[in-house]
């Protein structure tokens, strides 16, 4: 590959002898331009001069030179690089109480023009000239860098643009006293843009980078001062193929803010930042956006820290394309300002947000992120606070066989270690992700504030996280919670494929709960999951058959004593039948795992011959059913693994079906066999109702009596009138130290009931008069 250099260097201004402003530097111009059949690198390379010095108060360093430059190329079919790199001078630096001079700008448009017909790159940077350091240091230069490009001849086309703003000249006294209350220089703004459509395959990637204002990094300002805030940024990105792939990125990244020095004065903010991306592709599209607030100005002695800037982000990213379409929107709040022996700065809030209605996406891949920041952390008298974390996913996929995933994550700012004052409040965190789509839809999203469990993360927060799928088919739902208050809710609801729904919280106390809604056959189960002191936990899930049949479980538990809790429930209509594990034992060996479950699984119409292959091993079970009907097969357990911590549980499940009956007949409850883990059983309470009145009940407080009735027995629970039915099964577990217990049933139909119920009948119902006769 041939390789051709072209660098230039604007010549400097004139210095001030005596009391006056510095000269202005010279320009710069670089140009390059070649033509060959082999491959080519043609790089130019620009650089403004630097201003010259001022003297005395009331001047200043003179301003650093401009540039610009060119590259023209064409390779016939080979490939091509053509790259031009432009930066503004510096500013003179300010002396005996001068200011420095300014940065010099940089503005470049399409500086590249290049033929071919094989892969094409072009290269375009601009950075604004650093101010000059003095009494008050001199403000960066302004960059702002823009290509836009029709190709319609190379095979494939990659376009680079970048454009940094200059950073603010050091303020110190050493170049002189500096006035009372003054501000430092300022960072310059920076904006890079790409407008890039291709016949072939195309990349754009666009950065852009506010300038830091004066920082004291080098320099501690004079007391007195205050900090500026840092340069804005703004980075736009656009590309489109025809015919092949399209990938885009953007980043923009907030300057950093100036220093502060003195009680009364504060660091300055950090810049504001934006993005946007956009691309069209014929076989996939990416588009990527990811802003960054940057860093709030150091308050020195006594002076308060700067804020982090707030980044917002709203419907940044878009695509199109009829295969594969993956988006992602990422918001970095600013990071808080530190201070010594003052207010510290608080960290900025990240909103990220994006609704997408896609009708051409066979997939389409979705990731949004918002990340609040932390406070200053210094040594500061008084806390600030992190900024809130808020990030939101509305993506509906219509098109026919479409799949969709949206990972969604919020994160607040939280103190890394000890806050110096409680006045400081550590960010919330807020994810919601809600995906829709044909064939498969998954979504996630994940919510992380302050919670003594995370690693360095202090203070009080909040976190609520939301994740729903829906689909014709499969559905699968994951959130996940972590924050001194947490709320997690997870819905999956799909149709007669697999459907999912987890959620799992973590923090002092946490509300946890999983839905999960499918058709027919399909596995559908949910689970929730809470590790907290005190926490709230539900699982959910619901049937339905193409007969009307409807059935519904749940799992349910509330936990004060610091016992991590868990429910899980599972439902379907002709699905799998639910059997008892061949023991109880903790999902992990570790001897401090702390957990508990309540547990109900339900199959309605299950397939009769797997109905009759599991009664086989109760006889007297598969005798009361035999010619009759099976309405349903369902497994309730609760069980506590806390080896290290006696603890008293209760769980509640619950078993719903809901049906219609022809004709009348008899109501019968199978039970089928039980499961014991250790020996911590304290009560057992069984209740079935129809439409709310209850038909049986009755409670156990003996494990024995528990393991003996839960065995191969059979009840009749009296007769079934023709309509609609409503039966709700309700089992309530009190533990009082590790240990479990479940048992399976079939609850069906039969035509007459076998003579050995009838005892069993009387004493049912004797059951339910005598508790009747005590509500009375």
């Amino acid at each position: 590959m041939t390789l051709a250099r072209a660098n230039s260097i604007g010549g400097n201004g004139g210095d001030a002898v005596t009391a006056g402003n510095g000269g202005a530097a010279g320009n710069a111009t670089g140009t390059g331009v070649a033509a060959t059949s082999g491959p080519l690198g043609l790089y130019v390379n620009s650089t403004g001069g630097q201003g010259g010095a001022g003297v005395g108060e009331g001047y200043r360093g003179g301003k650093g030179g401009s540039v610009s430059g060119t590259v023209q190329a064409d390779t016939g079919s080979a490939r091509v690089t053509g790259s031009v790199s432009l930066s503004g001078g510096t500013g003179g630096i300010g002396r005996s109480g001068a200011r420095g001079g300014d940065g010099g700008d940089v503005l470049i448009r399409n500086p590249v023009s290049l033929r071919t017909t094989g892969d094409l790159s072009i290269v375009a940077g601009g950075a604004g000239g650093t101010g000059g350091k003095g009494t008050i240091g001199g403000n960066g230069g302004n960059a702002d860098v823009a290509i836009t490009l029709n190709e319609q001849r190379a095979s494939n086309t990659n376009v680079s643009v970048s454009a940094g703003g200059g950073g603010a000249g050091e303020t110190y006294s050493g170049t002189g006293p500096v006035p009372a209350d003054t501000v430092g220089g300022t960072g310059g703004m920076a904006k890079a843009a790409a407008d890039v459509t291709a016949h072939g395959g195309v990349t754009v990637k666009v950065v852009s980078g506010g300038g830091d204002s004066s920082t004291g990094f080098y320099y501690r300002p004079q007391v007195g001062m205050n900090g500026t805030k840092g340069g804005d940024a703004t980075a736009s990105a656009v590309g489109i193929s025809s015919t092949a792939d399209a990938s885009v990125s953007s980043y923009a990244n907030g300057g950093d803010g100036g220093a502060a020095s003195g009680a009364g004065q504060r660091g300055g903010d950090s810049g504001v930042a934006t993005a946007t991306a956009h691309s069209e592709g014929s076989t996939s599209a990416t588009a990527t956006v990811t802003v960054d607030g940057g860093l709030g100005g150091m308050g020195y002695f006594g002076a308060a820290g700067g804020n982090g800037s707030a980044v917002t982000l709203v419907n940044a990213v878009s695509g199109a394309t009829s295969g594969t379409l993956t988006l992602s929107q990422i918001a970095f709040g600013g990071l808080g300002g530190g201070s010594s022996q003052g207010q510290e700065g608080s960290g900025g809030a990240a909103t990220s947000r994006l609704t997408l209605r896609d009708t051409s996406a066979h997939t389409v891949k979705v990731n949004i992120e918002a990340h609040g920041r932390r406070p200053g952390e210094n040594s500061g008298t008084r806390s600030g606070n992190g900024g809130k974390g808020d990030a939101s996913l509305l993506l509906q996929a219509d098109r026919s066989g479409s799949v969709a995933s949206g990972v969604v994550e919020a994160r607040g700012g939280v103190f890394l270690r000890n806050p110096v004052d409680n006045s400081g409040t550590a960010g919330a965190a807020v994810a919601s992700s809600i995906v829709q789509a044909d064939q498969r839809a998954t979504s996630q999203s994940t919510a992380l504030s302050a919670w003594k469990g995370r690693e360095f993360a202090k203070g009080i927060g909040h976190g609520d996280a939301f994740a729903r799928a829906v689909s014709n088919h499969e559905a699968m739902a994951t959130a996940t919670g972590t924050a001194t208050v947490v709320l997690v809710r997870a819905e999956a609801v799909g149709g007669e494929g697999t459907t999912s729904a987890v959620a799992r919280g973590s923090g002092d106390q946490a509300n946890v709960s999983a839905y999960s809604h499918a058709r027919g056959a399909a596995s559908n189960t949910a689970l929730a999951e809470a590790t907290a002191l005190q926490s709230t936990v539900k699982a959910e899930s619901v049937s339905a058959g193409q007969t009307g049949m409807r059935v519904a479980t749940t799992g349910y538990t509330v936990q004060k004593d610091g016992v991590n809790d868990g429910a899980r429930s599972g439902a379907s209509v002709g699905g799998q039948i639910y059997a008892l594990p061949q023991k109880f034992a903790p999902e992990e060996t570790s001897s401090t795992y702390n957990m508990t479950y309540a547990t109900s699984y339900a199959t309605a119409l299950p397939d009769a011959g797997a109905a009759k292959a599991v009664l086989a091993a109760t006889p007297a079970v598969a005798a009361a059913f035999e010619g009759g009907q099976i309405i349903g097969m369902g497994l309730a357990s609760g069980v506590a693994y806390s080896p290290s911590k006696p603890v008293s549980y209760t769980g509640i499940t619950t078993a719903n079906f809901q049906f219609d009956t022809t004709s009348g007949g008899w109501l019968t409850l199978g039970l089928l066999d039980s499961l014991t883990y250790l020996s911590g059983f304290s009560k057992l309470e069984l209740s079935i109702s129809n439409h709310g009145t209850e038909i049986f009940t009755q409670t156990f407080t003996s494990l024995q009596d528990a393991e003996l009735f839960f065995n191969d027995r059979v009840l009749n629970l009296g007769m079934l009138a023709a309509g609609s039915q409503d039966l709700l099964v309700t089992t309530g577990f009190t533990l009082t130290r590790p240990s479990g217990f479940g048992f399976t049933y079939a609850l069906g139909i039969s035509a007459v009931p076998e003579p050995q119920t009838w005892l069993l009948l009387l004493l049912g119902t004797s059951v339910i008069l005598l508790r009747q006769r005590r509500r009375q």
